[in-house]
Order: C-alpha cells, then sequence, then structure tokens
C-alpha cells in the first residue's frame, strides 16, 4: 500500500517533503530507500539505496585516528613560522618600505598572501579537528527547533550557490519535531555537506536537501548534489566559512583535506551519523541520521 502510494506521486520539490519512501526487509537487518527523480510534477525516473541498517549510531574510531595532540603540536609548530610570512607579506603589500618598482613583485607579494591564508584556515581546521577529538569542544546541548535551523543554513549557503551558478532546492518537512543536539556543531556539518554539494555541482546543476522523520522514529536530512564524475572527497570536501576574520578579511568556503574528517566529529558530538552513497548514475546522497532517541516525542505528538 504504502509503495503503491508512492509511485503514484508527483515528482515535486516544492512540496514540504522531497518524495522518498524507506522500506524495510522482513529480518529488520536492512533497508531500500527509495526516490522519485523529477520535478515540476514531471516523473523522470527512480533509484534506491539498500544498506544495512545501523544498531548505533555510526562514531569515528580512535584507533584510526591521528592523535589529537599531536595535531595540536603540529598546529602549533606551523602558526610561528606562518605568523612570520603573513606580517612579512603585509610589510612588502603596503610598501613600508618604499616602492617595489616592479609590478611582478607586487603580484608575488598578492600570492604569499593567499598562500599564507590557506595554511591559516587549514591550522584552524586541524585546531578544531583537534579539540572535538580530545574533549575539549563542551557541547552546548539544548531542544532546538530543527526546521528552522536548516533553513537557517539553506539562507547562509545561498551566496556561494548563486556565486557558482547552483541552485539550491528547499525540501525540508515542515512537521519535523524538536530535536536535543549541540547547535553550532550541528550547523557546521550541515553547512560544510551543503557547500560542498555546490562545489561538486557543475554550473546550471542542482542541490537538493530534504529532511523528514522515518518508521523508526530517526530523522533523516540528505543532501543531494549533482557531481557528473568521481570525487575525491579527502581533498575536495569544503569547510563553510563566512562572516569577517580576526584580520578583517571577509571569509568565504575553502576546500579542505580535513573536511570530512572535521564534519564527522561535528556530528560525532551529537551522535548523528554520516553516509555517502552514489544517488543514480549522476550525484552523491549525503545522509545524516538523527537517532530516535535525540528526538523530542512530546513535540511531534503537538504537531501530529
Amino acid at each position: 500500500m504504502a509503495l503503491r502510494a508512492f509511485l503514484e506521486r508527483p515528482a515535486r520539490f516544492a512540496e514540504t517533503a522531497r518524495p522518498c519512501l524507506t522500506l524495510r526487509s522482513a529480518d529488520g537487518r536492512s533497508e531500500i530507500l527509495l526516490f522519485a527523480l523529477g520535478q515540476a510534477g514531471v516523473l523522470s525516473g527512480y533509484f534506491g539505496l539498500v544498506r544495512g541498517r545501523e544498531t548505533a549510531p555510526a562514531r569515528i574510531s580512535a584507533a584510526s585516528d591521528v592523535d589529537p595532540a599531536l595535531l595540536g603540536r603540529i598546529s602549533r609548530g606551523v602558526r610561528r613560522p606562518l605568523n612570520t610570512i603573513v606580517g612579512f607579506s603585509d610589510l612588502i603589500r603596503s610598501k613600508a618600505f618604499g616602492a617595489l618598482n616592479n609590478e611582478r613583485y607586487e603580484g608575488y607579494a598578492d600570492d604569499i598572501a593567499r598562500a599564507a591564508q590557506e595554511i591559516a584556515a587549514l591550522v584552524d581546521e586541524l585546531d578544531d579537528y583537534a579539540r572535538l577529538r580530545d574533549g575539549r569542544y563542551l557541547p552546548q546541548r539544548a531542544s532546538l527547533d530543527l526546521t528552522a535551523l536548516l533553513e537557517s543554513c539553506v539562507l547562509r549557503i545561498r551566496d556561494q550557490a548563486n556565486a557558482n551558478r547552483v541552485i539550491v532546492r528547499n525540501a525540508i518537512s515542515e512537521t519535523l519535531p524538536r530535536i536535543t543536539a549541540d547547535r553550532a556543531s550541528l550547523a557546521q556539518a550541515v553547512l560544510n555537506l551543503l557547500a560542498s554539494a555546490i562545489d561538486q555541482t557543475p554550473v546550471g546543476g542542482a542541490v537538493v536537501i530534504s529532511a523528514q522523520r522515518h518508521d523508526d522514529g530517526a530523522i533523516v536530512i540528505q543532501v543531494r548534489d549533482s557531481s557528473a564524475g568521481a570525487v575525491d572527497m579527502s581533498e575536495r570536501f569544503v569547510v563553510f566559512r563566512d562572516g569577517v576574520g580576526r584580520d578583517g578579511q571577509a571569509l568565504a568556503p575553502v576546500r579542505s583535506s580535513v573536511g570530512l574528517a572535521l564534519t564527522r566529529s561535528l556530528l560525532a558530538v551529537n551522535t548523528v551519523s554520516l553516509s555517502v552513497d552514489p544517488a543514480g548514475a549522476e550525484g552523491l546522497l549525503f545522509s545524516l541520521k538523527i537517532p530516535a532517541d535525540l528526538v523530542d516525542e512530546r513535540s511531534a505528538v503537538r504537531d501530529n
């Protein structure tokens, strides 16, 4: 009955929930997520993901990670010479001791400053990762309006999407219950996923974010990109940044070799799991699973 009703639904991205159906095997050990493809009510096909069901939220294996204390020492060791590089590049660019008398030198000084900024961003990410892993990050868990949090992430990502000429479609359910989580870490993880999906999507493509509750009580947030080829996420995963940095410069999303590990650590703070699967012939599907024990059942009852 549920499958028949799903197959009869139009594929409208504008609905409050993206067309998706979760079916469970008889033994409860696996599940299939079935999606409708298309928009504006026109179906172009279906795709599904079959995978084993998790009995507990996925956690990061400490045994396979680099020692957080070692990362902290590396980042501190890098910062000292980095500050010297930044300082001298600023002196050269400002011509504090006279003209350079060669435009090529000015260009080199700009290149040095940009490279230093990239290294500084990477060091910041290493610091954040180490802080998450060694317990120095103290999550501020509270009851959150999940729909409002996700919609605020979509608004913050708009500038990046517009600059990349990528469409972001919002298919977040308006009836999601409240959850108990740390707002800062969960929002940053969602922003990282959106920023990476936009980065991997070609011009004119679309990124879709959806969120809905499944039969087992868990809430699944999904971000689907339109990447055309294989993506090495260890190198191309993006850390979202906005606002103004300590040096007064505008911050922007940046590709990071530690971005995926950092995002998994941000989710682990909230015992939220992350899976990455192919989304049909093209694209990737990022799925965040918020376990049922973090869902506020009282708000779910009120909404119903």
